[in-house]
């Protein structure tokens, strides 16, 4: 289920100290309370199941961070990714990337989902994998590492117009290796497009402010 990139937002960050462990909230007043497991819901509620079934329901807003334990299920897909059995990894993977949406796990399954899409040859399922995980997780969405792999599951999966706007992306928002090799990138497929001047124009300033002109001169992409 779709949550909204707010709820998202606030959650991961919530999440990001989690131990594997254990399920608890912590209230707005610092007080942390545990349980068997924490259910996050479209809204962004979340609720504490207790021992004996009690339930303890916390709308947005009314509490700091949640975390749930570390599913088992997500061990053993990714177990079953190593062992080749990716249809079923992917199956796994994609429940836990629902049933722990916002609450940590959910972004673990992301990454390894982007592995299956890649291991499959499935580059288009890569990149819808890596879509998601940067609308959930701010952090990742700014790793230069992540959106290489991104532009490389759009290049396989032919994705013209995506490519053109994550290159440009990264010129913005990239450190500055991979706003070389961005800038790279938009000058070769400038030259293929016959755009000559635009793509010497792109070469120069990699030269001029990155100083590889060697990489530049061959395309060479890091």
């Amino acid at each position: 289920m779709k949550r909204g990139r707010a709820v998202l937002v606030v959650l991961v960050a919530a999440c990001a100290v989690c131990a594997e462990d254990e399920a608890y909230v912590l209230t707005r007043g610092g007080r942390r309370l545990t349980g068997l497991d924490v259910r996050c819901d479209d809204t962004g509620a979340v609720t504490l199941i207790k021992e004996g079934g009690q339930k303890l329901v916390f709308p947005r807003g009314r509490y700091r961070s949640a975390c749930a334990p570390r599913p088992a299920a997500l061990d053993e897909a990714l177990a079953a990714l190593e062992d080749g059995r990716h249809a079923e990894a992917e199956r796994a993977l994609r429940e836990i990337s629902d049933r722990y949406c916002g609450l940590k796990w959910d972004l673990e399954a992301l990454r390894a989902l982007v592995r299956v899409g890649r291991r499959r040859d499935r580059h288009a399922d890569a990149a819808r994998a890596l879509e998601t995980l940067f609308t959930r997780s701010p952090r990742a969405a700014s790793d230069d590492t992540l959106r290489a792999a991104y532009l490389d599951a759009l290049e396989h999966s032919a994705e013209d117009a995506r490519i053109e706007q994550e290159i440009e992306h990264q010129i913005r928002r990239a450190g500055r290796r991979r706003a070389a090799a961005a800038y790279r990138k938009r000058a070769a497929r400038r030259y293929a497009q016959g755009e000559t001047a635009r793509a010497r124009t792109d070469r120069r300033i990699v030269e001029l402010f990155f100083g590889e002109p060697e990489q530049v001169k061959t395309g060479v992409h890091e």
